[in-house]
């Protein structure tokens, strides 16, 4: 049975207010006042929280230079990125002389991915140019990079239905038509395919670890050598983008050359 000092309405009218860790009280939050009688259990304001969902909690309870962070980001990184990213997009796609919508998405993303690719590796000596110390983890690349990531898996998402529609495996290895003793594509098409995936995978990882909390969980040592796979994987999707270039000089009704 719950002390008498509990059972009474002393508890918050806002269940919304969350305040880091400490007891959960079904229902209801215990007021900062109340001390539990011969318990040795005493809620203080830092203690104080509810059971709510994990989004509702974040916000109010996040540090306000975190806070600022976020905000600044959003509107000097993201925003810019998402109106210069959807400006190119929409160029390359308009101009392009292909007649279906998939090779004119395939071509309008691939670009744009890369130069944001190639920006990230050029904030570095941007800023030693300019005399400017390089932190561990700078915000502007890692935001270029998550919008780099983005368009790279939109591309090779796309890209896989471009040339042989519906059957994205005789990218990487030949048809029943294609009569060879090793399956796998061992040709300039499957030089471009196997680059192109190979990119695409290390942009998963890298995206998926840049943020804080990998970080701290890497350590930055690791966490560095991680992210330098940077390079490696800029050089992948520029070998993936002039490897096709030279394919569809070489056979630009390839989706028909290799059914």
């Amino acid at each position: 049975m719950l002390p008498e000092a509990v059972t009474k309405p002393l508890v918050s009218q806002n269940p919304s207010i969350s305040v880091g860790q400490g007891i959960f009280v079904p229902h209801r939050i215990l007021s900062p006042d109340v001390v539990c009688p011969g318990s040795p259990i005493q809620a203080e304001p830092a203690q104080v929280f509810t059971k709510l969902p994990r989004i509702n909690r974040l916000w109010p309870t996040m540090p306000p230079n975190s806070r600022k962070r976020i905000q600044r980001r959003l509107l000097k990184h993201h925003f810019p990125l998402l109106v210069l990213s959807a400006g190119f997009v929409a160029a390359l796609y308009f101009t392009r002389p292909y007649r279906d919508v998939l090779s004119r998405a395939s071509f309008a993303t691939a670009y744009p991915a890369l130069a944001l690719l190639a920006s990230t590796l050029l904030v570095g000596p941007w800023n030693l140019l300019r005399s400017r110390q390089n932190p561990v983890s700078n915000d502007f690349r890692r935001d270029l990079g998550i919008w780099a990531g983005l368009l790279g898996i939109l591309h090779s998402v796309i890209g896989q239905n471009v040339h042989l529609r519906g059957r994205p495996w005789l990218y990487y290895v030949y048809g029943q038509q294609e009569h060879h003793v090793f399956p796998v594509r061992h040709d300039l098409f499957g030089l471009a395919n196997y680059t192109g995936a190979a990119s695409i995978l290390l942009i998963i990882a890298l995206l998926a670890t840049s943020n804080d909390y990998s970080l701290r969980a890497f350590g930055t040592s690791r966490w560095k050598q991680l992210q330098r796979w940077n390079y490696a994987t800029f050089s992948l999707a520029a070998i993936h983008s002039l490897a096709f270039q030279a394919v569809e000089k070489q056979s630009p009704q390839i989706g028909r050359a290799h059914v």
